[in-house]
């Protein structure tokens, strides 16, 4: 059967907009023109070849790209230009997250002088629906979000693997509240240092993988690790009735983005 090649249109939304190489467009036609059998993957791998790239998301079925914690704004109104690019490729926008935090309205209106305040959470709240309008339930809202994007979802699941920014793992109900409830100045989360955010973190995992015995990997972004980490720990929970020793795989990645290939 002939197979239909897929010729990838970069789409830029905040920065310069640029067009595929020619060697660009070479290779993804022949890479959609490839004997379909591929190995499965047997375990979770982290940015491993076949799954480090924008094309390999567009061609590895098991390959996503998880972007987290850019902050964007962060500096205030006069902040740099957010510059994302989205390929315009089916493929592509599937298995492409964006896991909160991506824009920064809290500290861009904190930063900002007064007179300017309404104007720059009027601009980043643009870019926030631009972003959500294009990757629709694969853009999840983070606590630097505040109030902003409320269509946007918190937990994304696909397969047995549960997506989430990692705020609602780790935070009480009440700072949470706080945090979407359009104040520019919120209280500050119960932890105090990184070890310990990070802490209370994989603990709300665990305690959510403990209720729910369909979801085997959590990844969230959150906490700002130097480098991405994948962590395995043994967990006890129901399964058709009975309390039964079990295995769950947690992931906390660090800011920008990483390629994640999923059996």
């Amino acid at each position: 059967m002939k197979r239909q090649i897929l010729i990838a249109l970069i789409l830029v939304l905040f920065g310069t907009s640029c067009s595929p190489s020619q060697q660009d467009i070479e290779e993804t036609a022949q890479a959609s023109k490839a004997d379909p059998q591929k190995t499965i993957p047997t375990e979770i791998r982290l940015n491993p070849e076949g799954c480090n790239s924008d094309e390999d998301v567009m061609t590895n079925e098991y390959c996503y790209k998880i972007c987290s914690d850019f902050h964007y704004y962060k500096k205030g109104i006069e902040s740099e230009k957010p510059n994302i690019t989205i390929l315009e490729n089916t493929n592509f926008k599937e298995r492409t997250l964006y896991i909160g935090d991506i824009f920064d309205l809290k500290n861009a209106v904190q930063r900002t002088k007064t007179d300017r305040k309404d104007e720059c959470s009027k601009l980043v709240r643009k870019d926030i629906d631009k972003l959500s309008n294009i990757l629709g339930e694969n853009y999840l809202r983070g606590n630097h979000e505040l109030y902003a994007c409320k269509n946007c979802p918190i937990y994304k699941v696909i397969n047995d693997v549960l997506f989430t920014h990692g705020h609602y793992l780790c935070w009480p109900e009440d700072v949470i509240k706080d945090w979407e409830s359009g104040n520019d100045n919120p209280v500050k989360p119960g932890c105090d240092n990184y070890k310990e955010c990070i802490s209370d973190c994989i603990k709300g995992a665990i305690e959510y993988a403990e209720a729910n015995s369909d979801i085997n990997t959590i990844v969230f972004g959150h906490t700002h690790p130097y480098k991405t980490e994948l962590i395995r720990v043994e967990i006890e929970r129901k399964k058709e009735g009975n309390m039964v020793k079990d295995f769950l795989t947690i992931i906390n990645v660090t800011k920008g983005c990483t390629y994640i290939e999923f059996p």
